[in-house]
């Protein structure tokens, strides 16, 4: 009762684990392949050219999933054909997995970028006004000093007035002159910050373009963003598939063991010997009756006869319980033979010991085998 519970047990976790094969193995294949069928309609123009890529991936796909669990058990010639064929087809799918996750966040960081711009665009800094440069405002600041200077080196010696107004003016044109220097100090001021500010904001939105993981990661093992996130992607996409490989490797693996087993079982029933038990006959239980008696024809004939059957069924639970008997002394003698060394628990060794034939050999190797499973310890057959 035991080893049928233990059994039962063993046969449900096998089960549980089996269908956790199964559910990996699919939710792992049909993420791979909507992954492959957007991979491929991004990369052709034309219907027929996507229809195509998207084939292409799909048949690469299922080759590198189901490839090591087809070629379970085959001969080492299929698998040396296999193994190439299967690399290269992980090969693609990896490739076919990373254009994918580059694209999508290619596309992310895009819309990124444009929602960065959009922020950035209510608190832009104003226009500034146009102004002549401060080299042209100096050339006139030193032409009107020059002229000031001339003027004020001439004497006055007949229109006095005349030269008073042309000073006042050319000192008047110089003072617009130092406010028009200034104005182009802010507005150069201006324009450089309006400068930093544009660069700030495409700075910005080149670092949403960026996954902000790969971009830290970066900056960790002081690489290109550009490289990790194609590390990354290929990651990605090996890991999926790894997951389906293994998966439906286990799926074939349990599979084939249970094929085994009921095998395995089926043999062994058909090797256990069938002994049958011969009955002793039936004692015939003879009634006379005197001759002044009536024959008994009622109720005693009734009880004479389940007599004799109870007699009967007796005789051969007996012979059947003689048996069992025999064949536990056979196991156990068997048992003890093997751990004092006399004989070894392989299926010659049992028949030449006792004698008995190849089913029979069979059948009590298999009860050892469950009886007593330290006798099939390395150890217990050295000692």
């Amino acid at each position: 009762m035991a080893q049928l519970d233990l059994k039962s047990s063993t046969d449900r976790r096998a089960s549980s684990s089996r269908l956790i094969s199964i559910c990996l193995g699919v939710g792992a294949t049909l993420t791979s392949l909507f992954i492959t069928v957007i991979a491929g309609a991004e990369r052709g123009s034309t219907p027929a050219e996507k229809c195509v890529w998207v084939a292409t991936g799909v048949v690469i796909l299922l080759a590198a999933h189901l490839l090591p669990a087809l070629s379970k058990g085959a001969g080492i010639a299929v698998k040396c054909t296999v193994l190439p064929i299967w690399l290269g087809a992980l090969l693609a799918t990896g490739y076919t997995h990373a254009t994918f996750f580059l694209n999508a966040q290619g596309k992310v960081g895009e819309q990124r970028a444009i929602a960065v711009a959009q922020t950035s665009a209510g608190a832009s800094l104003p226009n500034v006004p146009v102004t002549r440069s401060r080299t042209q405002i100096a050339t006139d600041v030193a032409g009107t000093r020059r002229s000031l200077a001339l003027l004020d080196a001439r004497r006055c010696t007949a229109d006095c007035g005349a030269a008073t107004a042309r000073r006042t003016a050319l000192t008047a044109r110089l003072e617009a002159l130092k406010i028009e220097d200034g104005e182009a100090v802010r507005a150069e001021r201006a324009s450089d910050a309006r400068a930093a500010a544009m660069e700030r904001h495409r700075m910005a939105q080149d670092e949403a373009r960026q996954d902000p993981f790969v971009a830290k990661l970066a900056s960790a093992v002081r690489l290109g963003a550009d490289q990790v996130s194609l590390v990354v992607a290929i990651v990605l996409g090996w890991l999926v598939d790894a997951v389906a490989v293994i998966s439906w490797a286990s799926v074939a693996r349990s599979q084939r063991q249970e094929e085994a087993r009921e095998y395995s079982q089926g043999r062994t029933l058909d090797a256990v010997p069938h002994r049958s038990v011969e009955l002793p006959p039936r004692p015939e239980v003879i009634v006379r009756a005197a001759a002044n008696e009536p024959l008994l024809s009622g109720p005693g004939t009734a009880i004479a006869g389940l007599a004799v059957d109870e007699l009967t069924e007796a005789a051969g639970v007996s012979a059947i319980d003689e048996w069992r008997g025999e064949a536990a002394v056979d196991l156990a003698d068997l048992a003890e033979a093997i751990r004092a060394g006399q004989t070894k628990a392989t299926l010659p060794a049992i028949r030449a010991f006792l004698g008995c034939a190849d089913g029979a050999a069979m059948a009590l190797r298999r009860r050892l085998a469950e009886e007593h499973p330290d006798l099939f310890r390395p150890n217990a057959r050295a000692g």
